[in-house]
């Protein structure tokens, strides 16, 4: 029979009310009754000794059965890091297994350094096992002190979590020649507001059960008492990940007591700033639910306007397909005289039939890591050539030009084609725009063939590969003529 250690310091298993058991003790018997219910699970035995004196030393007998135990749970605190004898378990277990992340599980119950861990499990994934809101003085245990049956989501997810985790690895044979490791994949989700935290919590469990990596660990983990320890953590987790997401909901959330900005445009700021630097995916996310009309105006509108909607089973599918086949990193585009080098701006054409598509294809850029917006259609008030002269300087400030070819008529698209060659065929050199075939699919064909075009066929449906293709071309090809 599998055996699961639990390793724990006796401070964080105490009992609040008489009768009541300790959190470790309460997590070790619904690990216990979540393993029954995995693959392999009726042979596998959870146990944590209630016999150890807090200053008792670890005794022989304890140190063989840690040795022989087929899986070992850490559950790390201050008070465990503070023990000796805590220490010595987890040690002597990697000294007998070899390659720590093999068969250790680190719980996190509260906060700790990665520097203050045991060098032998430094690289060890954490399962985070505490909450703490932007308003919370303090982080708390997930489920403290008892989780309730009826609530508590975050706890009963991180333990079907940690019992996937378990499940899956006793089931893998340890015998033979080792495989290569996988390269660990690590996705940054923002912090998210009350609206979409089920949906980041379903999401980051998703992915966890992918094997990758999720930063931050859980909701609430930057500290957020100075300005300059939070953004060193989110600049950290920023660095090292493979892919970055905000979910948006119709509120902008809190504010720290050090900015005027709430912490989704801090976060979003940041997270765009490193997507172009790094040249890495940063993909925004609103529910279905959210509504764009029914936003006020104002940074956050504009912000959500840029985010993808759709289903949380269909971001977790735009992720993985991400991850699997990254797209390669892009080249940044040559700086102009006097300038540093930019992002790219794409500027999109739709006519007022086609304008969904094309506020569509502008979030799905946005998404891409590329900064886009619809151009204005002419308003009654306005005067022909004022449109045209502030069209005209909108496409100068743009790295190309996508137009939708939809509903509108193809004399439409080649009007745009020809005015649009007037200004950006000057400023740039190769693919200067794209013209999307958009459903409704049974469209004429437009008659446009440009070498700076790329023709992209969407009459089945959008497609975000086909975008990429045309980004990738502005990358390769949009220096200044």
């Amino acid at each position: 029979m599998a055996e699961v250690f639990i390793s724990y310091a006796h401070a964080d298993d105490q009992s609040l009310t008489a009768g009541a058991r300790g959190w470790v003790t309460d997590l070790a018997d619904r690990l216990q009754k979540s393993l029954a219910m995995k693959p392999g699970g009726a042979a596998t035995r959870v146990w944590m000794d209630h016999r150890l004196e807090p200053n008792k030393r670890v005794d022989p007998a304890l140190a063989e059965r840690v040795a022989a135990a087929s899986a070992f749970v850490a559950v790390l605190s201050p008070r465990y890091l503070e023990s000796p004898w805590c220490r010595d378990e987890i040690e002597g277990f990697a000294a007998r297994h070899g390659a720590a992340a093999e068969r250790v599980f680190l719980v996190e119950m509260a906060p700790t350094a990665r520097d203050d861990w045991p060098v032998a499990i430094r690289d060890v994934s954490t399962l985070c096992f505490w909450a703490q809101a932007f308003d919370d003085p303090a982080p708390m245990p997930l489920g403290w002190p008892s989780p309730d049956p009826a609530g508590d989501r975050p706890y009963w997810r991180a333990l079907n979590e940690l019992a996937h985790f378990i499940s899956d690895r006793l089931r893998t044979p340890t015998g033979g020649a080792a495989a290569a490791p996988a390269a660990t994949r690590r996705v940054w989700i923002a912090e998210p507001t009350d609206h979409v935290l089920d949906a980041w919590e379903r999401l980051a469990a998703a992915l966890r059960q992918q094997g990758i990596e999720v930063r931050p660990a859980n909701p609430g983990a930057y500290p957020t008492a100075a300005e300059a320890d939070w953004r060193a953590a989110l600049n950290a987790d920023l660095a090292e990940a493979d892919l970055l997401l905000a979910l948006f909901g119709p509120h902008p959330g809190r504010r720290p007591g050090w900015s005027d900005s709430p912490y989704t445009q801090l976060m979003a700021e940041a997270a765009a700033q490193v997507a172009r630097e790094r040249g890495i995916g940063f993909l925004c996310w609103r529910p279905p639910d959210v509504q764009l009309d029914t936003l006020p105006e104002g940074p956050h509108r504009l912000r959500v306007t840029g985010a993808v909607s759709g289903s949380g089973e269909a971001l977790l599918a735009e992720v993985l397909a991400r991850l699997a086949t990254p797209a390669p990193a892009p080249q940044p585009l040559p700086a102009t005289a006097g300038t540093e080098s930019a992002p790219l701006n794409v500027c999109v054409q739709a006519d007022d039939s086609d304008r969904r598509i094309g506020e569509q294809v502008r979030d799905l850029l946005f998404g891409l890591g590329v900064d886009a917006s619809l151009a204005p259609l002419p308003q009654p008030a306005q005067a022909p050539a004022q449109w045209r002269q502030d069209y005209e300087s909108l496409l100068r400030d743009s790295s190309g030009l996508l137009i939708v070819y939809g509903s509108s008529p193809a004399s439409w698209v080649q009007a745009q084609v020809q005015a649009a060659r007037k200004t950006l065929a000057r400023l740039r050199r190769g693919t200067w725009g794209a013209l999307l075939d958009a459903p409704p699919g049974n469209q004429p064909d437009h008659g446009v063939r440009s070498h700076g075009v790329v023709l992209l066929d969407c009459r089945a449906g959008l497609s975000g590969e086909a975008l990429r293709g045309f980004v990738d071309s502005l990358r390769a090809g949009a220096a200044p003529a």
